[in-house]
């Protein structure tokens, strides 16, 4: 059976919560720096709940959080060498954002211009 090249894995050298702007961010090895808006990741949370719920077109649950307050981890923690994990200020605590899944979805005009 022949081998197929696969991209290597992204890998950040830094990941950092940016309060001010409410936003993430990661610089990858390759030099690239993505913005990630808070709302933005509590959206794509990859966890099966929030996975099942948008399947079904609903919108994943704010847990206690009243709609006025806006989203924010509380904590944002690495696991292994392959993803971060967000403890969210609406006790949401489950998803596990792969770096793939991360750099996949970067949200910059360059990367969205790409994948288009």
């Amino acid at each position: 059976m022949p081998e197929f090249p696969t991209a290597p894995e992204p890998r950040p050298t830094e990941v950092m919560r940016v309060p001010e702007t409410r936003q993430l961010r990661i610089t990858w090895r390759d030099g690239h720096v993505t913005l990630y808006p808070y709302d933005l990741l509590r959206e794509m949370c990859p966890c099966a709940g929030c996975g099942e719920a948008r399947k079904h077109g609903q919108k994943f649950q704010r847990g206690t959080l009243p709609a006025f307050v806006p989203f924010e981890p509380n904590s944002v923690q690495l696991v292994g060498n392959y993803a971060v994990q967000f403890q969210w200020n609406d006790a949401h605590d489950t998803g596990i954002y792969s770096f793939r899944l991360l750099r996949d979805h970067c949200p910059c005009g360059d990367c969205a211009a790409a994948r288009a």
